[in-house]
């Protein structure tokens, strides 16, 4: 689209108001890290050494998964190795266990340094594809700051944490860039590899879905089969540690989790804490929390949005060739605000979308689009609030529901 001069002098002073707000927030946040770990006695790495204290015992034949008041295997090792308490317990998967009692056989120092190096390859890894996938051609050097400091430096964060969402992103984007390619088998595999480390990242196996419609059905089924195989394993031979795995999966949506660590910034935890939010209007106060009525809720609202997703992103006139992309951003977008119990870390792949769409937005005729691609830019750029990513996914989510259109390559 060409810009006329005073449209393009506007936009330009956008431009420069956007990175400003990214360059002081992104002060802010380096501020932040240099006080409480450089200064501070802030350790980083604690979901690290989670993992590594679970490979520990794992060695020892004993299960990590054991969970209630003054039950934790991994006690000792928490305290001697990171500092933790025994509040912080093992959920995750035994693939990743199994992984885990590798690692587990150095040093906690020396996983660390390993880990370090791994995280470091692995944002080349989502930087580099990420900028192919969305054909970033300039200012790519800006774009790592994107990344990095987007959404109060969640990326950045998660790189403290140590957890493995890293590693299932930067899969799922090495499967995305073979996607593009027209490789539907090789990005399926990589999904089914992310899953195992995090299982909710099976949810990215839907992509196909937008441009392959119906003709991904089979596929769909064939490798969430594959995936059920390779947990069903686990039960068949390590029978103790899979029915722990999934007590984890039940522990997390206890109140013993909720009122320890919280419920995560995704859909369900709003669900959870909704009937709280509305009777509280009438001075009625009930506790907050999971239920069974809200996990139903939670599968009815998002299979809901993610069919109502693929239904207006298949029509004929609305992915084409040259709109491929902002379906593909727009796809991952939605998937991640669906996925179950949503952490921080877990936003890594919907960070370079987001921007993708925004930026797409900005320099649109209509003003509407407009001033909301400034809107999701200024809110990726300037605002820390745990809350904002998910509203600023849903608010892209309703405009593209509504204004269907705006995919079609006439006003693209």
């Amino acid at each position: 689209m060409k810009l006329n001069k005073k449209n393009l002098v506007n936009f330009l002073n956008k431009e420069i108001f956007l990175k400003l707000c990214l360059l002081i927030s992104s002060f802010n946040v380096l501020l932040w890290f240099f006080k409480k770990y450089i200064s501070g006695d802030r350790q980083p790495f604690w979901d690290l050494v989670v993992n590594y204290c679970a490979g520990q015992s794992y060695l020892n034949n004993i299960s990590p998964y054991k969970y209630g008041i003054g039950i934790n295997p991994l006690g000792k090792c928490l305290s001697e190795s990171g500092g933790l308490n025994d509040a912080f317990v093992y959920v995750a998967t035994v693939p990743l266990l199994k992984i885990s009692s590798l690692l587990a056989q150095l040093d906690i120092e020396i996983v660390k340094n390993i880990w370090v190096i791994i995280s470091f390859f692995s944002f080349i890894i989502i930087f580099l594809s990420s900028i192919y996938i969305y054909k970033i051609k300039k200012n790519s050097l800006w774009f790592i700051v994107i990344l990095l400091f987007s959404f109060g430096g969640t990326i950045f964060f998660s790189f403290l944490t140590g957890n493995i969402s890293i590693i299932s992103a930067t899969i799922i984007s090495i499967g995305i860039y073979f996607y593009l390619k027209k490789r539907i088998d090789i990005f399926c595999i990589f999904v089914c590899l992310a899953a195992l480390l995090r299982p909710q990242f099976f949810m990215f196996i839907l992509i196909p879905f937008i441009h392959e419609k119906n003709k991904f059905f089979f596929k769909f089924i064939f490798y969430s089969f594959i995936v059920s195989i390779l947990f069903f394993y686990d039960f068949l031979f390590q029978k103790e540690f899979f029915l722990g795995f999934l007590n984890g999966l039940a522990y997390v949506r206890s109140d013993a989790w909720f009122f320890t660590f919280g419920d995560g910034i995704g859909l369900d935890a709003i669900i959870d804490q909704l009937p709280y939010a509305i009777l509280l209007l009438f001075d009625v106060y009930v506790q907050s929390g999971p239920s069974s009525y809200s996990n139903i809720l939670w599968i009815i609202l998002s299979s809901t949005i993610l069919i109502g997703t693929y239904f207006f992103l298949i029509n004929k006139n609305s992915v084409n060739k040259k709109n491929k992309l902002l379906s593909l951003a727009l796809g991952i977008v939605i998937i991640t605000a669906c996925l179950p119990r949503l952490q921080m870390y877990d936003l890594i792949l919907a960070i370079p979308a987001t921007y993708y769409i925004g930026s797409n937005m900005l320099p649109k005729k209509s003003k509407v689009a407009s001033y909301l691609g400034f809107g999701i830019l200024f809110s990726m750029y300037a605002v820390h609030d745990i809350n904002t990513p998910l509203f600023i996914f849903f608010l892209i989510y309703f405009f593209f529901l509504i204004n269907n259109n705006f995919l079609k390559s006439r006003i693209i």
